[in-house]
């Protein structure tokens, strides 16, 4: 599969859009631990206020409004932003959507840190 990186430019400009809508935040281990040691939290304690199962992964519960379970906070910051999870991290170069020619495209409407080049 190509990498299609240099098709956009991106920066973050911290607006929570991709955060709040709809969808999963798969976690790996690494991501488990940070933000439990972050929370100051036991793995029982950890597990049952933030993770769901979705099959075999592990994911962030979303929020009863939707989206991420951290982005509906009082300040509108993300409160884990310096422990956040890889796939947050990567966002929006996620290689499983460089099949489809258009999804920068769309996703440009939905977050204004995407520049179609």
């Amino acid at each position: 599969m190509a990498d299609r990186r240099s098709e956009i430019e991106f920066s973050c400009t911290a607006c929570g859009a991709c955060c709040d809508r709809d969808g999963w935040v798969f976690l790996t281990l690494t991501d488990v631990q940070k933000l439990q040691e972050h929370f100051k939290l036991s793995p029982e304690e950890f597990k049952a206020q933030y993770l769901s199962k979705y099959g075999r992964y592990t994911i962030l519960k979303e929020h009863p409004k939707g989206g991420c379970w951290f982005a509906h906070t009082a300040e509108g910051k993300c409160p884990i932003y310096e422990v956040r999870p890889e796939q947050c991290r990567t966002y929006p170069y996620w290689p499983d959507h460089y099949h489809d020619p258009d999804w920068f495209k769309g996703e440009s409407k939905e977050c204004p840190g995407i520049k179609v080049l």
